[in-house]
């Protein structure tokens, strides 16, 4: 059978000629298992090509289609960078504000760290805690960030608290949001990397140092490794030491442990035993 393609990509199988410019033609339709069989009712067509064609409307519709899923695209990555630099501009104009009042209304001598903190000129925050501190980059421990279906909103400056000390150093404080609320965080802030890193490595060996603390642990070894800090030799055989004691520890609990259940598991089975004499008996 002779086959040719009608204007919009139908597939006819030609059943006659109906004159010099129209012809008699049936569909084409496709089986499940890929067979091609003329099928439904007969009509006459005037044009027919040799292969698929496609219009120009339809091309330039699928051509804008794409055009318009690219856009598409694109603009949501742009809105995702707008975001991102919404975010930051947000944190400097935020910042912009804070130094206005503080320059108005803090009037001591002496506070040079914590004019570093105000004018962003630090870099690095390390907040203290139980374990071992994280570096984290200024803005980004600062920034109260609402995350929301995979978008980013900048909500404002986390509340900074200044509170004196007995030494005369600046303890600063950060809460968890811009108005205060969900607790605080003792944090140290720094210029430098390698300033930051100095911070996490002392609280490092003051745990080494705490006889009466667990040291440090493997994963907290692993972390300090991740940020940089590094261990001398001596500073390593201590590490060492208090890894092998506290295995130790470890070691002699579950031993203590094992030895009580073999314990009772014995005063079980010398309990069955007694009880199954008393019956034989």
């Amino acid at each position: 059978m002779e086959t040719k393609f009608l204007s919009d990509g139908r597939k006819v199988v030609i059943v006659g000629q109906l004159n010099n410019t129209e012809t008699i033609v049936q569909e084409v339709f496709v089986t499940q298992q890929g067979d091609e069989l003329p099928g439904g009712e007969r009509f006459v067509v005037k044009s027919l090509h040799d292969q698929p064609v496609d219009t120009w409307l339809s091309r330039e519709k699928s051509r804008q289609e794409k055009a318009l899923a690219d856009a598409k695209l694109k603009t949501e990555q742009i809105a995702k960078e707008i975001d991102v630099q919404r975010n930051t501009l947000s944190f400097w104009k935020e910042m912009v504000k804070q130094l206005k009042a503080f320059s108005e209304h803090i009037n001591e001598a002496d506070l040079d760290h914590f004019s570093d903190v105000m004018t962003g000129q630090v870099k690095f925050a390390v907040k203290r805690g139980y374990g071992i501190p994280v570096i984290e980059k200024f803005e980004s421990y600062m920034s109260s960030i609402d995350n929301y279906h995979g978008r980013t909103k900048f909500e404002g400056i986390r509340l900074l608290s200044l509170l004196g000390s007995t030494n005369g150093n600046i303890a600063l404080r950060v809460n968890r949001w811009p108005d205060g609320s969900g607790g605080y965080d003792d944090v140290e802030f720094y210029k430098t990397i390698d300033e930051a890193r100095c911070c996490v490595k002392r609280i490092a060996l003051e745990r080494i140092e705490n006889k009466n603390g667990n040291g440090l642990s493997i994963e907290e070894i692993k972390a300090c490794s991740r940020m940089g800090v590094e261990f001398n030799a001596v500073e390593l055989t201590k590490i060492k030491e208090r890894l092998f004691a506290a295995s130790e520890r470890n070691r002699n609990h579950f031993q203590e442990k094992f030895n009580e259940q073999i314990s009772l598991i014995e005063s079980s089975k010398k309990t069955i035993e007694e009880m199954l004499n008393d019956a034989i008996h």
